[in-house]
């Protein structure tokens, strides 16, 4: 979406509207945006109260992913997550640190990195999941 783009689409909003404008790269700057709009909203303790709730659930996964990475015979599975069709990208930004989190590493893209555009569909092919 361009600049131009999001004035044409914000052209007829109430004079009242308040413009919130979020561009995550990591899943910190996630959680961030979660306290910007609970802030702009008027429920800053729920924003808060959330983000505890999802960093706790992340420790979580991290602590089972953990247990399962130390055995002998678990490798890490490949996962190609596409975050648009045409054309066709990968994901990276904080995608990436989800997957990671799980116990995954992406085929295509990074943590903190751009989404990549893939020339074909077939360089999915290496992917677990």
């Amino acid at each position: 979406m361009t600049p131009d783009d999001l004035n044409e689409a914000c052209e007829n909003l109430p004079p009242t509207a308040n413009l919130i404008t979020i561009m995550p790269v990591s899943l910190d700057d996630v959680l961030g945006d979660v306290i910007t709009i609970a802030n702009a909203l008027g429920v800053e303790e729920r924003g808060e109260r959330l983000v505890q709730h999802i960093k706790r659930r992340l420790a979580d996964l991290n602590t089972a992913t953990l247990s399962v990475l130390g055995s002998k015979n678990y490798t890490k599975p490949k996962v190609a997550h596409v975050e648009w069709l045409a054309p066709l990208m990968g994901s990276g930004y904080w995608i990436a640190e989800c997957v990671g989190f799980a116990g995954g590493e992406m085929v295509h893209g990074y943590a903190g990195g751009h989404s990549q555009t893939l020339e074909k569909i077939e360089l999915l092919s290496n992917a677990d999941f």
